[in-house]
């Protein structure tokens, strides 16, 4: 048997374990350890911990970039140790390929992969602007892999030849279905059983527009319909959201719940339909998982949603700029049974045929080989 590769995946971020994280770990979880050998070096105490229990080798370290957001902006001695612990880490792990899971450690693995011979693959989860595609190197990668069709066309924009950009959809463990116990939401949340409750999840960030679905359930006269949203997540924008509802007197209406493990337990315990509002998404992990759950969703139609779910054959994608629109979306779904299950019955068939990550996973493994192939050849012929 061919001697498995070895793979070194860079992360950074916040500590916690969300989009991108959750991305990362169903790619190592999912790989063929025959095939590849996964070492994780990361800044997220969360995913090292988690990694650790998994029994997957990691590493945990402090990052910064140059000409960041965050201090240090401009130590270009952290720079140059980030770039030479990297290539001490592609050396004493006999690395084949590098994969680097968001746009920061391009910044210094970039020179790390050239100096050692090693190619890289960068995995984006969203959109960059132009002073961080250019700060970050973004253009210094051999193969860019996106999350949708939508955030790769700055990057085409941008002029980076088209053979060096795939978009691979995230993928989702079909076994959750199974080997996730339910949870009878209703009944926990005090509930009568013929209420609708419309369930959104994600990180409580302005970015995910929870303040304008909390205002769509006071137009939508939510108290006399006995309608209910249930805000799965946490994050500093929590108590605003909370104030919010207090002072549009929805507080009976209106039910938080920390940040969960897996949500899919939430989404498959009687809720009856899920709802986002975001300002921005490259992908939206957690409307497949809607889907996965056979749950009508309602969502706006922006960024890569659409490349998701489909409007009116497996969501409601409503236009985030006409005001009515949202709450119009929750009363037509609210009113109508046969198109509940007819959103999802079609969500569900459209996740489990396009969306597992057995086939994610596939797709990835083949562009680790093309890299790793196409470089060993590279230094052969020199």
């Amino acid at each position: 048997m061919e001697q498995r590769k070895t793979i070194l995946f860079v992360h950074y971020g916040e500590n916690w374990i969300r989009g991108s994280e959750q991305a990362l770990l169903n790619i190592i979880i999912h790989i063929d350890k025959e095939k590849f050998r996964p070492i994780v070096w990361t800044n997220c105490t969360a995913l090292h911990n988690k990694l650790n229990s998994l029994s997957i080798p990691t590493q945990l370290d402090k990052f910064s970039l140059l000409f960041g957001w965050a201090k240090p902006k401009y130590s270009v001695s952290n720079w140059f140790r980030l770039i030479f612990k990297g290539c001490d880490l592609i050396r004493k792990n006999s690395v084949d390929i590098v994969h680097v899971n968001s746009g920061g450690p391009v910044q210094w693995m970039a020179a790390a992969c050239k100096i050692s011979n090693v190619p890289m693959l960068t995995l984006l989860h969203c959109d960059y602007t132009l002073r961080d595609r250019v700060s970050l190197g973004l253009y210094l990668s051999q193969k860019t892999v996106l999350v949708s069709e939508a955030i790769s066309q700055n990057l085409r924009n941008d002029g980076y030849p088209s053979n060096r950009i795939k978009v691979i959809h995230n993928g989702i463990d079909l076994s959750l279905l199974t080997n996730t116990p339910i949870i009878k939401v209703k009944q926990r949340l005090n509930l009568s059983e013929n209420s609708f409750l419309f369930v959104t999840i994600g990180s409580l960030i302005f970015r995910k527009g929870i303040d304008k679905i909390i205002k769509a359930m006071q137009d939508i006269n939510c108290q006399s319909r006995d309608i209910h949203l249930l805000i799965v997540g946490e994050g500093e924008e929590k108590q605003t959201l909370s104030d919010q509802a207090q002072g549009l007197g929805l507080e009976k209406h209106i039910h938080f719940v920390s940040e969960q493990n897996r949500p899919i337990a939430w989404l498959r315990g009687g809720c009856d339909a899920f709802i986002s509002a975001a300002r921005s998404e490259a992908f939206g992990l957690v409307i497949a998982e809607a889907g996965l759950s056979a749950l009508p969703i309602i969502a706006p139609n922006i960024d890569g949603i659409p490349e998701v779910v489909h409007h009116n054959q497996s969501a409601i994608l409503y236009d985030p700029n006409n005001k009515y629109a949202l709450p119009s979306a929750m009363l037509r779904l609210h009113q109508s049974k046969p198109l509940q299950n007819w959103l999802a019955t079609n969500a569900h068939k459209r996740i489990v045929k396009n969306f597992s990550i057995t086939q994610k996973v596939n797709d990835i493994e083949l562009e680790y080989f093309t890299l790793i192939n196409r470089s060993q050849n590279e230094i052969q012929f020199r």
